[in-house]
């Protein structure tokens, strides 16, 4: 505050300062008529030098000083014309103190115009915003603000026309885009339900669940993604999860099948082998060799990328459970299972108290409190986020995104 006024103190005496000749009246420093007066004899003098030396013929002469004492006659008449004026205005001196008076208050006025332009400011703007960080600023999508209203203005035709299949189904692939899940989710659930299933929409349900539980194939998600394969057995991303579904359960030989099945039947160059030899070294299990047998289907290489879950799954298998994990998981009940899934998100819970500045971490965190019902824990960790990242907008417009997106207050 202190440093905005004494900016808008020194503008000010800056403005007047520049402003100051207006307020000074204007003063010839020669009288006009006695420098006109002046002029004339110097001409005189040069018209007498000129005819000395012989430059001018005495007619040529005579006729330059009459020229010139015309000019000096009509100078005289012109003053005599001036002086009732002068005296009629009250003369020169009340002119120029009329001029000053005026000057001096259009300087005082423009000096002022920064100080009352700032105390507008700090009482309608804004001066205690925080800046945003350059690097929020360039990762900032342009068209994210119109994308923004355009699903609000389709939210707003569905609460009124929840019948709507249609716009459900446009919808639901925005939400995914936008990394609003569970949105997502239950719009892909309304658009299956009005419009009916299909291989499309069945996946981004199971897609929409798996980003939602952070990774987890959870039953809904496993059911979608069964669907999925049974209309499309070439689909990798869904055969891929379906394995991952085997593993989280325990099934360590029923997920390593699976995986080497895959991979039999991938092409050599394709995006998901890398992320399926991990799962398999995790698991313990070789590989199998790269080409096809003669039973297993041809699989189309698809999308180098197909929706974010190649990178989705090198996530999974950088972060997944140990060789040693997963032999414990076999003899594990249903509910011996969960106590490790609370220990895995204990843990990040953990890192995230070392490195408060990783923002995906913390994300992760939340959903995970949020898909296992601990929504305390998840409005808590929302807290702790927003308080890592205050000096961050583009951090903090992130976190609340997700808390929107879950529905949590705090």
């Amino acid at each position: 505050m202190l440093l905005w006024i004494a900016f808008a103190v020194m503008t000010a005496i800056v403005v007047a300062a520049l402003a100051r000749p207006l307020g000074q009246a204007r003063e010839d420093s020669l009288d006009s008529r006695a420098a006109d007066l002046a002029v004339y004899k110097d001409q005189l003098t040069e018209i007498e030098t000129e005819r000395s030396r012989g430059l001018l013929g005495p007619a040529e002469a005579e006729a330059a000083r009459a020229e010139v004492a015309r000019r000096m006659l009509a100078r005289a008449d012109r003053d005599a014309g001036e002086q009732p004026v002068a005296a009629q205005t009250g003369g020169t001196d009340d002119s120029h103190r009329l001029s000053r008076r005026f000057g001096t208050a259009t300087a005082a006025l423009i000096g002022l115009l920064p100080v009352v332009a700032a105390l507008v400011y700090m009482s309608y703007g804004s001066p205690w915003l925080p800046d945003q960080p350059y690097a929020g600023r360039v990762a900032a999508e342009p068209g994210r603000a119109k994308i923004a209203e355009l699903v609000d203005k389709v939210e707003a035709r569905l609460r009124a026309h929840p019948e709507d299949g249609q716009g459900w189904d446009v919808l639901a692939p925005v939400y995914r885009r936008l990394e609003r899940y569970p949105e997502a989710a239950d719009a892909y659930r309304r658009a299956i339900a009005l419009q009916g299933a299909s291989p499309k929409r069945t996946w981004g349900l199971a897609e929409s669940l798996i980003a939602t539980s952070n990774g987890l194939v959870n039953a809904e998600a496993r059911a979608a993604l069964e669907k999925v394969v049974a209309a499309e057995p070439s689909m990798i991303d869904a055969r891929f999860w379906l394995a991952a579904a085997k593993e989280q359960d325990g099934q360590r030989a029923a997920a390593a099948a699976d995986y080497n099945a895959l991979l039999a039947a991938l092409p050599a160059d394709t995006a998901w082998r890398k992320a399926i030899e991990e799962r398999l070294k995790a698991l313990g299990v070789a590989p199998a060799p790269n080409a096809a047998t003669a039973d297993a289907p041809r699989l189309d290489r698809g999308p180098a990328n197909p929706a974010g879950a190649v990178d989705v799954a090198k996530d999974v298998a950088k972060k997944g459970p140990s060789q040693a994990d997963m032999a414990a998981a076999e003899r594990m009940t249903a509910q011996e299972r969960g106590q490790m899934i609370e220990r895995m998100v204990a843990g990040l819970a953990e890192r995230l108290k070392a490195d408060g500045r990783d923002l995906a971490g913390w994300q992760k965190l939340i959903r995970a409190y949020k898909v296992m019902g601990r929504e305390p824990d998840a409005v808590k960790a929302l807290s702790s986020a927003r308080s890592a990242f205050k000096d961050d907008a583009s951090a903090k417009a992130e976190l609340d995104r997700l808390a929107a997106s879950l529905s949590l207050g705090g």
